[in-house]
C-alpha cells in the first residue's frame, strides 16, 4: 500500500494543477476528497540522497437529516500512518448537531485537533513530527511534536462544542489497549477577529494512564511510567499579511522506567505574504530530561522557508536551516513542488 500510494502522488499533483474541490451530492447525501502531495530533494551535512515525499487524503461522507443535524463518516491517510505501519490517520463516525460534534472511531485527541501551530510556508512539516529531522537529525532525543500527543491511531471517543464567539470546548477519552490503561484529554480554543487583527488561542491537556512502550515522538525512546501529564498551549496573532506564533509544550512522566523522554518544547515563529510570495521563520527548543535529575538533553532548530504560489493548488517552496544538540550541528537545505485538489 505505501509504495502504490507513493507512486501515486505525483500524479494528485499533476491533477492538482487544474482541480476543483472534489464535492457530489445525491439528495442529502454529500460526498467530499481532499488532499496534497509533495515531492522535492534535500542536502545535509553528510552526503546522503535525499528524496522527499509526503502526501494526505482524507475522504468524508455524510447525510443531513435537516439544516441542524447531520451524521458521517471520515477516513484519512498520510505519509506518517504508513511510517508507523497503520492503515489509518483516521477512520471514525461523527454526528453534528446545533450544539456540537460528537466522533467515535480511530482519530487524534481533542487536545491535539484543537492546538494551534506555527505559521510555516514550507513543506518539511514542522507542525507535525516534521522531516525536519529526517535530514538534519542532531543523533540526540527531543521532542518535535508541538500539540499534545502520543496517543494518535487511538480508539477514542470525543465531543466539542460549535465554534462560538469566541470560545470552543472539548472532550476526548480512549480506552484501554496495549500502550495505555487509558487517556483522557480536554481541549479548549479561543477566535477572536477584531478589524484587521485576528487572534487565535489554544489550551490542551493530557492524562495517560501507565503508559507502556508508548511511542511519543518517532524520534524518541518508548515510555514506561506510572502516568504522563501534558499540557501544550498556542498563539497565533495575524495583522494584515503578518502572522505571529507562538506555542509551549510541557511534558512529565510519573516514576519512568529506563531513559527518561519527558520534558518541555517551546517553538516560536513568524511568516509574511505578498502577492505570490510567502516568507516565514521559526524557532524550536526541546528539552528532555528537564523534569528528572539523569541530565537533560537539548536541541535547537532554526528554519527559515519561501514559497512561491503557482495558482491556487500548486506552489513550489525552499527551506534552509539547522539543527544543533549538545553533540553535533546539523545545516541543512531542502526545496520542492507541493499541490492540492
Amino acid at each position: 500500500m505505501k509504495k502504490i500510494l507513493l507512486c501515486l502522488m505525483p500524479c494528485a499533483l499533476c491533477f492538482a494543477a487544474h482541480a476543483n474541490p472534489l464535492e457530489y451530492q445525491y439528495g442529502d447525501f454529500t460526498f467530499r476528497a481532499s488532499g496534497e502531495g509533495m515531492i522535492g530533494g534535500a542536502y545535509a551535512r553528510d552526503p546522503d540522497d535525499y528524496f522527499l515525499s509526503d502526501f494526505r487524503i482524507r475522504l468524508t461522507g455524510n447525510y443531513a437529516f435537516d439544516d441542524e443535524w447531520r451524521m458521517g463518516a471520515v477516513y484519512s491517510v498520510d505519509r506518517l500512518t504508513l511510517d508507523a505501519d497503520k492503515w489509518a490517520r483516521d477512520a471514525f463516525m461523527f454526528v453534528e448537531s446545533p450544539w456540537g460534534r460528537g466522533e467515535a472511531g480511530i482519530t487524534d485527541s481533542i487536545a491535539n485537533k484543537m492546538g494551534v501551530a506555527l505559521p510555516d510556508v514550507g513543506g518539511l512539516r514542522i507542525n507535525d513530527y516534521s522531516i525536519v529531522y529526517d535530514i538534519a537529525n542532531p543523533n540526540a532525543m527531543f521532542i518535535a511534536n508541538p500539540t499534545n500527543g502520543g496517543t494518535r491511531y487511538s480508539l477514542r471517543g470525543s465531543i466539542a462544542t460549535v465554534p462560538s464567539k469566541p470560545w470552543q470546548f472539548g472532550i476526548s477519552f480512549a480506552p484501554g489497549e496495549d500502550r495505555f490503561k487509558s487517556a483522557s484529554d480536554i481541549g479548549i480554543k479561543y477566535r477572536k477577529p477584531d478589524g484587521k487583527t485576528k487572534i487565535t488561542a489554544s489550551f490542551g491537556a493530557s492524562f495517560i494512564d501507565s503508559p507502556r512502550n508508548l511511542t511519543e515522538d518517532i524520534f524518541d525512546y518508548v515510555a514506561d511510567a506510572n502516568f504522563r501529564a501534558q499540557i501544550a498551549t498556542g498563539l497565533n496573532v495575524q495583522y494584515t499579511s503578518w502572522m505571529f506564533g507562538l506555542n509551549v509544550r510541557a511534558i512529565y512522566d510519573h516514576e519512568p522506567l529506563g531513559p527518561t523522554k519527558d520534558g518541555l518544547r517551546i517553538g516560536t515563529g513568524a511568516s509574511y505574504d505578498l502577492l505570490n510570495y510567502s516568507v516565514s521563520a521559526s524557532y524550536i527548543f526541546s528539552d528532555v530530561g528537564l523534569f528528572h535529575d539523569n541530565g537533560t538533553r537539548y536541541v535547537h532548530t532554526g528554519l527559515l522557508s519561501l514559497r512561491y504560489k503557482i495558482n491556487q493548488f500548486v506552489d513550489v517552496w525552499t527551506s534552509g536551516g539547522l539543527v544543533a544538540s549538545e553533540i553535533t550541528t546539523s545545516p541543512f537545505i531542502a526545496g520542492g513542488l507541493r499541490g492540492k485538489f
